[in-house]
């Protein structure tokens, strides 16, 4: 008998879940759409956002550099490019 009660009760408890989210499905898919597209929304600007802390890290540094520093930054530049062009190129063949 105790066995035929808890069938029954789980038949009944199996019902009724099956009638509720019969009637939730159309309001959950509409909130789980909704959810979605804030989530793709909120990914977004998560990339735009560290694409502009990157962007405010680099105006950052450039404050900061004494105003000498970019014209030796030139020079050493220019002297490397000599350098390059001044290497002996050898090619060995055999």
């Amino acid at each position: 008998m105790a066995l035929g009660a808890i069938w029954f009760t789980s038949e009944a408890v199996a019902r009724v879940d099956t009638r509720n989210d019969a009637t939730l499905k159309p309001f959950l898919s509409k909130i789980h759409d909704s959810i979605d597209e804030n989530h793709q929304t909120l990914l977004a600007l998560k990339v735009r956002m560290e694409h502009l802390e990157s962007e405010v890290r680099l105006i950052k540094l450039k404050t900061d550099l004494p105003p000498g520093v970019e014209r030796e930054t030139a020079e050493i530049n220019s002297g490397l490019k000599d350098l390059k062009r001044l290497s002996p190129n050898l090619r060995l063949t055999g």
